[in-house]
């Protein structure tokens, strides 16, 4: 038996009333979801415990069960895992996004617009960030340069540097409106000014697109020390995802991790391809982590998160579910998400989810109706992303 779940960053939505108040996955083409929604175990979950912050790092944690009151010290030390560093027991990690600034006289005045930097390609991304360390390094830490808009801070002896929400829960907001760690507070302003005369920027500018214009240090994490999954578990794990945190989380854990870039309209063929040889291997246990849904929803751009889904449904899920029946491969599959990203509010939000589990050995009476708005006759709803993942690879 194969265990594979399939996890559609930020696939959860709200009604939108730019299609008729329904949401993505209600209006979208998503055949090969439905079909086997109707045969499976389905329900609702909550990823998000709550009086925690509606994260990527807390949803899967959980979801691959560890929980994320006892275990979560930050999603930082996760990219930071990603990449290698040598992490010591005081050491702290941050995030650094590229985000975009508005056009203002003074800095305070400055609304921020976009949290993933204007969307900013890799190269320019990588290349601003390199020449804003040659003008200005931070008043702290060493800054490693990523590619596009996220980078990460390294911060030695854990120096007195405060926890931050990521920018994304202060889109339309005035820098003057917002409380600034000391720390940052000189350091983003003179920032500002550097990258908004860069050449990248004027060019941008030019053409009509949002400026990488500023800086936002957040999520502050701590190293992890965690039992591994196989240890904890049994089953031989293996993770396919396109994400840094999520390939961190995955390293941290013991999986053997396989990166791909992150999903577009035409390259759907690499995460098949990829996912197909992997469950022939001998891992019990596969991980699909796809990011490009929840990007879209930052981006407040309801048409590609339609298309996207659309494309997971049509391109990946169906076919990979023709390969494995053709090879008599007995499987349960869980389709899921971490978390809702409602593409209206261009953030996260911790209301429970939808799910399905199908079991290829195994047939449900479920339903058709697989969206945010299931609340139906038979439906197992779970109050917590562990007691899911306990349910899936145990039946209890």
């Amino acid at each position: 038996m194969k265990y594979i779940v399939l996890l559609i960053d930020g696939m959860g939505d709200r009604p939108n009333e730019k299609i008729n108040n329904q949401t993505p996955m209600m209006v979208g083409k998503l055949p090969y979801m439905r079909a086997l929604c109707d045969k499976s175990v389905f329900g609702k979950v909550r990823t998000i415990p709550r009086g925690m912050a509606a994260s990527s790092d807390v949803g899967n944690l959980g979801l691959l069960g560890y929980e994320p009151e006892i275990f979560h010290r930050g999603r930082s030390a996760f990219e930071a895992m990603d990449m290698a560093l040598d992490l010591k027991a005081d050491d702290l990690v941050m995030r650094c996004n590229l985000i975009c600034l508005s056009d203002a006289l003074s800095y305070e005045d400055k609304i921020i617009l976009d949290s993933a930097g204007g969307g900013i390609g890799s190269e320019d991304g990588r290349t601003l960030m390199e020449d804003l360390l040659k003008f200005c390094p931070p008043p702290v830490g060493k800054l490693f340069v990523k590619e596009g808009y996220k980078h990460l801070l390294h911060i030695e002896n854990s120096l007195d540097v405060k926890d931050a929400l990521g920018s994304h829960e202060y889109l339309q907001t005035a820098i003057k409106d917002l409380v600034i760690d000391k720390v940052w507070q000189g350091y983003y302003q003179v920032v500002n000014t550097f990258l908004d005369r860069h050449p990248i920027n004027v060019k941008r500018n030019l053409a009509g697109l949002k400026k990488a214009n500023g800086l936002w240090f957040w999520a502050l994490g701590r190293p992890y020390d965690l039992q591994g999954f196989q240890e904890k578990y049994k089953l031989k794990p293996a993770m396919v995802a396109t994400s840094s945190l999520i390939l961190g989380m995955g390293k941290a854990l013991a999986f053997k991790t396989y990166a791909l870039k992150q999903i577009y309209r035409n390259n759907f063929e690499q995460y098949l391809s990829l996912v197909t040889k992997v469950l022939d291997s001998d891992c019990d246990f596969l991980y699909i982590h796809l990011e490009g849904v929840d990007e879209a929803s930052h981006e407040g751009n309801l048409e590609k998160k339609i298309i996207l889904l659309e494309g997971i449904d049509a391109f990946l899920l169906g076919p990979l579910c023709h390969d494995l029946k053709a090879r008599n491969m007995a499987y349960r599959l869980m389709v899921v998400t971490d978390h809702a990203s409602p593409v209206a509010l261009r953030k996260h939000t911790s209301e429970p989810v939808p799910y399905f589990i199908y079991d290829s050995e195994e047939t449900h009476l479920g339903t058709l109706n697989f969206s945010e708005s299931m609340d139906e006759k038979g439906q197992r709803d779970f109050n917590h992303g562990t007691k899911l993942f306990n349910y899936f690879i145990k039946g209890q």
